[in-house]
């Protein structure tokens, strides 16, 4: 009997850590304060149970009650556990490993680009290089226009329209060339494409001789914030690897997008 008991203990305690967990994800998940019979809904267990680990939760401040609502939100702990984590995390170290195995997947140079609305340029952040000997190496931090090349397009197709139209009416050449934009009415459609597919491929318009294909990246409470791309050599890439590579960055962008807290839409 008492050997039952032992062995039994730690998959019970592996049981409620879980559900401990999951109960704090429901809670952070949710916009507003929630209630025991919500909650209960969504994690499918008794209430009893729910209730029991709520108030665990609570004395500890990661959760914090409205006795007259009877509802559940986040805790100030909670809080300021999320604060030090995003202090101590910032978007390219919580990339790096991302681009890594995408890296490690295509073996082309991987690209971080960020989106700065205060001067309305891009600029690359990080990157993972190939380890072919002809490949890209960018400067990094200098700021670019966001209208060439795929790295940019993806995230100008995801700015509100005001923000986008700011872009648009001071376009700037093309760093390969002095290529002007063009109509803006033009590349504005151009950019709802984008938009509905969700990523870009682009030759030579800021990289000369490479293709780039590029997906953007959101952070939650602030929308677009950049974009993860493949810069690969002009003479090195095959259209046959197009759809592959367009699926490789895309699932690469929308897990550092889970990692900054965007959610998807369905």
């Amino acid at each position: 009997m008492s050997t039952r008991q032992t062995s039994d203990a730690p998959a019970a305690a592996q049981g409620t850590v879980a559900r401990t967990v999951r109960l704090i994800q429901c809670i952070a998940q949710t916009d507003d304060a929630v209630s025991v019979g919500q909650l209960t809904a969504q994690m499918d267990l008794p209430s009893s149970t729910v209730h029991r680990l709520l108030q665990l939760l609570k004395r500890d401040g990661i959760v914090e009650s409205d006795p007259v609502a009877r509802t559940y939100r986040v805790g100030p702990e909670l809080h300021r556990l999320a604060a030090l984590i995003v202090a101590r995390s910032s978007t390219a170290s919580l990339a790096l490993p991302i681009m890594e195995r995408v890296v490690a997947a295509c073996g082309e140079t991987c690209l971080l680009a960020v989106y700065d609305p205060d001067t309305r340029k891009t600029m690359f952040v990080e990157q993972v290089q190939s380890h072919h000997p002809l490949r890209f190496e960018v400067a990094g931090n200098v700021p670019l226009p966001p209208t060439w090349g795929s790295s940019g397009r993806v995230i100008l197709a995801e700015l509100p329209d005001d923000e986008l139209q700011a872009v648009l009416a001071d376009p700037q050449p093309s760093p390969v060339g002095g290529q002007q934009l063009g109509d803006p009415a033009e590349f504005a459609k151009e950019l709802r494409k984008v938009r509905a597919r969700g990523h870009d491929l682009t030759r030579g318009e800021l990289l000369a001789d490479s293709v780039g294909i590029a997906a953007p990246v959101f952070q939650r409470g602030r929308g677009v914030i950049g974009s993860l791309t493949i810069a690969i050599p002009s003479v090195r890439y095959q259209p046959a690897q197009r759809a592959s590579l367009i699926q490789l960055v895309g699932d690469a962008a929308d897990e550092l997008s889970r990692l900054l807290g965007h959610e998807r839409s369905a």
